[in-house]
């Protein structure tokens, strides 16, 4: 494939995964999750008391401080990316000074980050805790500038000090009011940060349902499939905008502020509320529709109004769905109507067929009792006269009703091959079974070994074909399955006067080409003015 040739990415993962307030759509960066995630270890590590920070304590840092050391390459990778985000998340972590044990050189108790990184003097600096410094809970002047470098003193001595010898320094983190780390402060501190527009929040409202938020999102950047940007991937379709009279090139501004439709709707709604109408760009046009739209928003609305919209809006949706449908006007005559409508019924026609002369057929069918959960396997072995050959029941185990479908399509072609019949018809009521067997196409992952064992055992036959069957005409292979629930292993009926006598039924109402009926629920509403068809004429 081309590297170069430009594809059909409308918007990049980075322009998406954003805040919605700074023009994003409220995704987060797959990367930015993982690094809060590794901050919050690192909080961990630095804050408790644990057995596994103790541990790495112990590990890598018995002689040295955990933001002096450096990863080397025996370690392991987990402390390898603790040391390569320590120095980010460790300068969010303020110590408050009580006791005084933190590290004078280490710990970011200033709130400005470590004070080893402003020393003069070369070499490493000794393990000093802050409290050496004080003297009854103050600092100690002396001793500070014995050591300390000369330009932080002073910003050592505002440091204030919450002086209680029983209570360890308390840690801090900076980016929540609380001083608790969470995932999703540290996320807000990791990733990069977009400014706030006053367009991005007006094109986000809980109250907007999200696709009209979306598409307003992907016109103010021109990414929705306009001819003329379409043209940066080949040539457009349409090359005129098939909304207004005079041809003219198709763009965002064309179709939503400066096209002649466009115009002619935005006059619409601009003349009531006194917003002087003008063409101008998408971007400008909505500005000042939202700065009108705030400046008027104190006025009070008519309830006759919202009324009439409210109606107006669901009776547009109604006849949108359903066209065919005469929909009253008035919200107390459609509501009635709407409760007693229903949808048609479409009904089928379908028949057992006998395998061709010299096949044998396995009507198969799998149950679970819940999904996933107990299953069961029924399959049914005919001759091409309808004769029962055999019949099996056997409970499976646990696992998906695909599952099932396919152990028990594998049960009867099993027994086929076992007992000397090559020539098979195949016949399930599962389309991804079906499927699945005659096109090369991958199965669910879960099936894949169930596949691949019912295919092995079908290249024993001589000549095998499958088929798909709906449920009613596949009705004693689904008792089957429904009664090996009931049993404790495989049971077989090699007569048909072992079968249950509501299977026993069944199979002589197939051998006799006895029809079923499919009933299935269409779209379509049933016209209420029309008189329901009778019980005794309804298939007629």
């Amino acid at each position: 494939m081309d590297q170069n040739k430009n594809k059909y990415h409308w918007a990049s993962w980075q322009k998406l995964a954003k805040p919605m307030e700074e023009g994003g759509v409220g995704f987060r960066a797959i990367e930015d999750v993982c690094r809060s995630l590794e901050f919050k270890q690192w909080w961990w590590f630095r804050t408790k008391d644990s057995l596994w920070s103790r541990f790495l304590n112990a590990k890598y840092c018995q002689r040295s401080h955990p933001i002096s050391k450096t990863w080397n390459s025996g370690q392991s990778q987990a402390w390898k990316r603790m040391m390569y985000n320590k120095k980010e998340a460790d300068v969010h972590i303020q110590w408050r000074l009580h006791s005084g044990n933190s590290s004078f050189w280490w710990d970011n108790w200033l709130g400005t980050g470590h004070l080893a990184s402003h020393r003069m003097q070369g070499g490493r600096p000794g393990k000093i805790h802050v409290s050496y410094f004080w003297n009854s809970g103050s600092w100690d002047v002396q001793k500070l500038n014995s050591v300390a470098p000369p330009h932080m003193i002073p910003a050592i001595l505002q440091t204030p000090i919450a002086y209680n010898p029983q209570l360890p320094d308390r840690p801090i983190w900076k980016p929540t009011t609380t001083g608790n780390s969470t995932c999703s402060s540290a996320w807000n501190v990791v990733r990069e940060k977009g400014p706030l527009l006053f367009i991005n929040r007006k094109i986000w409202n809980k109250k907007i349902p999200f696709k009209w938020s979306f598409c307003m999102w992907r016109a103010l950047r021109n990414k929705l499939p306009t001819d003329d940007r379409v043209a940066r991937f080949g040539p457009p379709i349409v090359t005129k905008c098939v909304c207004c009279i005079r041809t003219q090139a198709e763009s965002i501004d064309h179709i939503f502020s400066r096209g002649h439709f466009a115009k002619a709707i935005w006059k619409i709604f601009t003349s009531p509320v006194g917003f002087p109408f003008a063409e101008m760009p998408l971007n400008t046009l909505l500005m000042k529709w939202w700065i009108c739209a705030t400046k008027y928003g104190s006025k009070q609305s008519s309830m006759t109004r919202v009324v009439f919209s409210i109606n107006s809006d669901i009776n547009l949706m109604l006849k949108a769905h359903y066209p065919t449908l005469g929909w009253p006007p008035d919200w107390n005559t459609l509501y009635p109507l709407s409760e007693n409508l229903q949808f048609q019924t479409k009904i089928t026609q379908v028949t057992w067929q006998k395998p061709i002369p010299g096949f044998v057929k396995v009507n198969s069918d799998g149950s679970a009792l819940t999904n996933p959960g107990k299953i069961g396997a029924g399959a049914i072995i005919r001759n091409h006269h309808g004769d029962l050959i055999n019949a099996i029941a056997s409970p499976i185990g646990e696992g998906s009703n695909n599952l099932a479908e396919t152990e028990a399509a594998f049960l009867g072609v099993k027994w086929c091959i076992d007992s000397g019949f090559t020539k098979i018809h195949l016949e399930a009521d599962s389309a991804l079974l079906i499927h699945c067997l005659t096109t090369d196409s991958s199965p669910p992952w879960t099936l894949t070994i169930s596949i691949q064992k019912l295919k092995h055992i079908c290249q024993q036959s001589e000549s095998i074909t499958f088929t798909h069957a709906y449920r009613e005409a596949n009705t004693p292979t689904d008792s089957l399955s429904k009664i090996s629930h009931t049993l404790n292993s495989a049971t077989h009926f090699s007569y048909l006067n072992d079968l249950p006598i509501h299977i026993r039924g069944q199979v002589c109402l197939d051998k006799m080409g006895i029809p079923a009926f499919r009933h299935k629920l269409t779209r379509k509403l049933r016209d209420p003015n029309l008189s329901l068809p009778s019980a005794s004429n309804r298939y007629g």
